[in-house]
């Protein structure tokens, strides 16, 4: 999962970093209600309210899916050449990147669907 805020003067997106922010009560806790944000592309400062923030799908998670695919269709294979029905062991990263999906997509809705202040939504 990835945090991203949109800058008020260019409109380019800004990462935040949420290494171990899962929603927007654990934002507030770390950063405050309202925090500091500096632009990285026209290097604009502005206050960005936690409610603003929105999470989106981090490309990792795919990543790794090809990456550890990859070594399981060699395993598969020498496995095959010994004598072994390998199926397990092609399927298992497909199961495993299935399931961080899953649970990747799950904290992006809880985040964006929970919000901090929600007088402030209503106004």
């Amino acid at each position: 999962m990835k945090l991203v805020n949109s800058c008020p003067n260019c409109n380019k997106e800004i990462k935040i970093p949420s290494f171990w922010i899962g929603d927007r009560i654990d934002l507030a806790k770390s950063k405050g209600a309202e925090f500091s944000q500096t632009c990285k592309h026209c290097y604009k400062q502005f206050n960005a309210h936690v409610d603003d923030i929105k999470a989106v799908e981090d490309k990792t998670v795919p990543i790794i899916g090809i990456l550890t695919f990859i070594p399981a269709v060699a395993l598969t294979y020498i496995l095959w050449n010994y004598g072994f029905v390998a199926y397990a062991s092609i399927a298992l990263p497909i199961i495993a990147t299935t399931s961080a999906r899953h649970n990747q997509r799950t904290k992006i809705n809880q985040f964006n669907l929970l919000y901090y202040d929600s007088k402030r939504r209503r106004a």
